[in-house]
């Protein structure tokens, strides 16, 4: 990421942009137990539809000029990576 400090600048500034985008009207759809972030990637349990959750992608994108942020989901599998791990949602019976 380039200097050393630039780690820490960018978890600063990411944490101000998440507590914004947090307190938005999306936020009632996001299970706060199942929210991380690292540095600059975040990990979400979502429980709206596809359309809601492309909408908050589409606010979250319209916050700052240089910040974009993509989307990945698999809602048939239920299953996401993130970080170089597949995370699955297994069905209990």
């Amino acid at each position: 990421m380039g200097t050393r400090v630039a780690p820490t600048y960018a978890n600063l500034f990411m944490g101000g942009f998440e507590k914004f985008a947090l307190n938005s009207e999306f936020a009632k759809y996001i299970y706060k137990d199942y929210y991380r972030r690292f540095i600059d990637d975040m990990f979400l349990l979502w429980g709206g539809t596809v359309a809601q959750l492309e909408d908050f992608v589409t606010f979250l994108n319209q916050i700052h000029p240089t910040i974009k942020f993509m989307c990945s989901y698999d809602a048939v599998k239920r299953e996401v990576s993130f970080l170089d791990v597949l995370v699955r949602i297994a069905m209990q019976y």
